[in-house]
């Protein structure tokens, strides 16, 4: 008796030139199975509208009341519910083209981009929306990668090191939800590999020799010139209970005023009333302590002294700091009374014209 999956949907989540192509057309070689190509980002620009207006109503406080001069004026009408249920369906619809609900058995797409920093709560999002989905992280040697099709024309040290950040990201993942999550490496994608066929197996697919051999045989490696500016940098919150002890609120941004070098992180740090103000906060390169970066820091923050108003340290809770750099991955650290401690993760690299493709 063959097996039956507990899963509905698939999603191959992975970066170029991992043979990406050739799992969407293994897995598309089996009975029951719709897995769609790249859809640029489609479904996690979905995501981000519904994030975005959540983003708006917390900017109106704890009352969520705005008058006609409020800056974030009109976030209160708007029914998160509704909107919620409104983006999901518009996220089925697409994937869910064809007429009969009952063919295929097994829906989803491969996307190679994800080097996003919020990749979980992304995925999160997508298995809340399409119930019973499973996740395929396919990884490749970051070395042979870099020196792969469109990667070439780029620093390879960048490119390694952007790709181990998007593969810790995938690994912790899946270390979180062990049940719905697969990995396979480039190496594993041959006709009688052992893992690539249990995979199949655990997908309750039914695998014929000759249909999977036959997707073996054709190319998979496209050469779409679709050539797009392509931004790595990222500054990542770090998590845990000193934070939260210390900190009412943090936030952070992203901006390249120079599109070639120069990179500029802003945000709030807003220590809670009992804590001393902030005094400092700077960067240090995790390769080279002593490269480090100044913010300016104690920026004044009037909109949110206005929402915090029994919080004394409100009004100069904003810091900016710029970055030339000369490494890849840094610390953002906040000294505030006599405690000096790492609030984010940055991950720098030069910006790249290159081709999304396989």
């Amino acid at each position: 008796m063959k097996k039956q999956t507990p899963f509905l949907h698939i999603f191959i989540v992975t970066y170029g030139r991992t043979g990406s192509t050739l799992l969407q057309g293994l897995l598309n070689a089996c009975t029951g199975v719709k897995i769609y190509g790249e859809n640029y980002g489609f479904f996690y620009y979905c995501y981000k509208a519904y994030e975005s207006m959540l983003l708006a109503r917390e900017h109106l406080g704890k009352t969520l009341e705005s008058g006609p001069t409020h800056a974030f004026y009109g976030a209160d009408g708007v029914d998160i519910p509704r909107l919620k249920a409104a983006i999901a369906g518009l996220m089925r619809d697409h994937l869910y083209r064809e007429s009969d609900p009952a063919e295929p058995r097994l829906r989803g797409f491969k996307e190679v981009r994800y080097d996003m920093p919020d990749l979980h709560a992304y995925l999160d999002f997508l298995g809340e929306v399409f119930e019973r989905s499973c996740f395929i992280f396919l990884t490749r040697n970051a070395r042979e990668t870099a020196a792969s099709g469109f990667w070439k024309g780029s620093d390879p040290t960048l490119v390694e090191g952007k790709l181990r950040f998007m593969e810790q990201a995938f690994a912790s993942y899946r270390r979180l939800h062990p049940g719905s999550c697969f990995a396979l490496d480039y190496a594993d994608l041959a006709p009688s590999n052992a893992l690539l066929l249990g995979l199949l197996e655990s997908l309750g697919l039914a695998v014929d020799p000759e249909s999977l051999q036959g997707v073996f045989n054709e190319p998979h490696s496209y050469d779409a010139r679709s050539v797009v500016f392509y931004d790595n940098a990222r500054i990542v919150r770090r998590s845990g209970a000193p934070l939260d002890a210390l900190f009412a609120l943090l936030r952070f941004e992203k901006a390249r005023p120079d599109m070639n070098a120069l990179v500029t992180f802003t945000g709030i740090a807003l220590p809670h009333p009992s804590q001393p103000p902030l005094d400092r906060v700077y960067a240090a390169s995790h390769a080279d302590p002593g490269e480090t970066y100044e913010a300016l820091a104690g920026l004044a923050t009037p909109g949110y002294a206005s929402r915090y108003p029994d919080n004394p340290h409100a009004g100069r809770g904003r810091f900016s700091v710029d970055f030339a750099p000369r490494g890849s991955t840094y610390e953002l650290h906040a000294v505030l009374g006599g405690w000096d401690v790492v609030i984010a993760d940055i991950h720098v690299a030069t910006p790249v014209a290159r081709v999304f493709s396989d």
